[in-house]
C-alpha cells in the first residue's frame, strides 16, 4: 500500500545532496567516502558504488545512506532497504524514515508503520507526520491525530497543518484556524487557503482575501480559485477569469467548469 504524501524521489535526491554538502563542507570521514562522492558528482556511478561500499563496510553510515540512494536510483529497492536499515540500526533517524518509505513501497506496510512509530517516539518530526498520514489512511484517527500533533510540537509545519485539518473535522474551528494561520506564516500555502476559507465563513472577507492571495501568489491553486469565485459573486468577471484561469491551468477542475459557465453566459 503506497500511501506517502512526500515524493520519495525528491526525498532521495535531498539525501544525496545532503551527502555532497557534508562531504564538501565538513571534510570526509575517510578517503573512500570522499572518493565515492566525487565519483558520483562526476557521473561515474560504478566507481562511486565501489568506494561507497568500501566506506559503508568500514561503518561510515553517511556512505551507507549515499549508497542506498544510488541503489534506489538504479531500481534496486530491496538492496536500498538493506543499506538504509544498516544506517537506521546505527541510530540514523533520517535513514529509518526513508527505509520505512521503501518498505511501504514494497508492500510491507506494517513494518513501515512500526519503524515510523519508533522513530517518531525518538523525536524525528518527519516520521511522525508520515506515520500520522499512514494511520489516517488506515482509518486509525486517534493514532493519526497524536502523530500529527507530535510532528507539530517538534516544529514540522506540515504536521501542524495536518493536525489542524483533523481537528477541524471534529469541529474545533478556533484551534484549527490558529494552526492554519501559523502554518501559513511559515509558507505552508495550502494552510493559507484553509485559513482564508475559515475567515470567509466567519464573514471576514478582507482577511480571507489576504490569505487567499498569499496562497494564490505562491501555489496558484485553491487560493486563486477562491479569489475567482469571490470576484464572480461580486460580478467582477474580468478579475474572476484572471484568477480562475490560473487555478484551471494548475488542474483545479472546478475552476475550469466555472470558466466554461462564464463563457456560456458571455461573461
Amino acid at each position: 500500500m503506497k500511501i506517502f504524501k512526500m515524493s520519495v524521489s525528491v526525498l532521495y535526491l535531498f539525501v544525496f545532496v545532503l551527502m555532497v554538502s557534508c562531504a564538501s563542507s565538513s571534510g570526509p570521514k575517510e578517503d573512500f567516502y570522499q572518493e565515492g562522492i566525487n565519483a558520483k558528482t562526476q557521473g561515474d556511478n560504478v566507481a562511486a558504488k565501489k568506494y561507497l561500499d568500501k566506506s559503508c563496510k568500514s561503518k561510515n553510515m553517511d556512505a551507507c545512506v549515499a549508497l542506498a540512494y544510488m541503489e534506489k536510483e538504479s531500481g534496486n529497492t530491496k538492496e536500498a532497504v538493506t543499506l538504509y536499515k544498516k544506517a537506521c540500526d546505527a541510530n540514523d533517524l533520517r535513514a529509518c524514515n526513508t527505509m520505512a518509505l521503501l518498505e511501504d513501497e514494497l508492500g510491507n506496510t506494517d513494518t513501515a508503520a512500526t519503524v515510523l512509530s519508533d522513530v517518531c517516539e525518538k523525536g524525528y518530526a518527519l516520521a511522525c507526520d508520515n506515520f500520522g498520514f499512514m494511520e489516517e489512511q488506515r482509518k486509525r484517527a486517534l493514532i493519526a491525530l497524536r502523530s500529527y500533533k507530535r510532528a507539530c510540537e517538534l516544529g514540522l509545519v506540515s504536521g501542524c497543518s495536518n493536525f489542524a485539518k483533523m481537528i477541524l473535522r471534529d469541529g474545533r474551528k478556533a484551534e484549527a484556524s490558529k494552526l492554519f494561520k501559523y502554518a501559513c506564516s511559515k509558507d505552508e500555502y495550502v494552510s493559507c487557503y484553509a485559513a482564508g476559507d475559515l475567515e470567509e465563513k466567519k464573514g471576514n472577507i478582507k482577511l480571507a482575501k489576504e490569505f487567499y492571495t498569499k496562497a494564490c501568489d505562491n501555489e496558484g491553486k485553491m487560493g486563486c480559485h477562491a479569489l475567482g469565485i469571490m470576484a464572480k459573486n461580486s460580478r467582477n468577471y474580468k478579475t474572476a477569469r484572471k484568477y480562475l484561469n490560473i487555478s484551471c491551468k494548475n488542474q483545479i477542475d472546478d475552476s475550469c467548469l466555472v470558466l466554461e459557465q462564464l463563457t456560456k453566459i458571455g461573461k
